[in-house]
C-alpha cells in the first residue's frame, strides 16, 4: 500500500469516528433533558432501533456519559 493510500485510510477512519462520536453527544445531549429514544431518534432523523441500542449503552454511564467510555463500550472490540 502507498503513502498516500494509507492517509486517505486513516483520514476515512478519523471522520467517520467523528461523526459516531457527534451522534454521541447528540444523543446524550437529548438523553440528560430525559427524552424517549423513539423522540431521539426522530429528531435525529436516524434509525430507531439504532437509537435504541445506543442509548441503552450510554444510559450506563450516566449521569456524567462520557463521550470517550460510551464510544469503546460500543464500537471498540477489544473491551
Amino acid at each position: 500500500m502507498q503513502a498516500w493510500e494509507e492517509k486517505y485510510y486513516e483520514r476515512e477512519e478519523g471522520r467517520e469516528e467523528g461523526s459516531k462520536f457527534k451522534l454521541l453527544e447528540q444523543l446524550t445531549k437529548k438523553l440528560r433533558k430525559d427524552k424517549t429514544p423513539e423522540t431521539i431518534a426522530e429528531e435525529l432523523e436516524e434509525d430507531e432501533d439504532t437509537i435504541r441500542h445506543l442509548c441503552a449503552v450510554a444510559k450506563n454511564f450516566a449521569p456524567d456519559y462520557n463521550l470517550e467510555q460510551i464510544y469503546n463500550a460500543i464500537y471498540k472490540k477489544d473491551n
